[in-house]
């Protein structure tokens, strides 16, 4: 997945489900890191959403992707902050 997102990526953000098998954040960001865009690791995905959205200001979008935990999660976490 990474190697069809990142070439067209300018920033990722990498966090970790809550769920016992998921990857941990930082790993995820370290293969990240192959690749030239920039990149970070934040710990929870609702943290990871607000940070994106920081990011991205008005002229940029988030793409949120991974596991439907993750998915779930972050959108759990958008309808909270509107």
């Amino acid at each position: 997945m990474l190697q069809e997102i990142l070439p067209r990526t300018s920033h990722i953000i990498t966090t970790k489900a809550e769920h016992p098998r998921a990857m941990d954040a930082a790993a995820l960001e370290k293969q990240a890191s192959n690749y030239p865009c920039s990149s970070e690791a934040v710990s929870n995905v609702q943290d990871a959403l607000s940070r994106a959205i920081q990011l991205a200001g008005d002229e940029k979008i988030v793409l949120v992707t991974g596991s439907i935990f993750v998915a779930a999660s972050a959108r759990i976490a958008w309808f909270e902050d509107q």
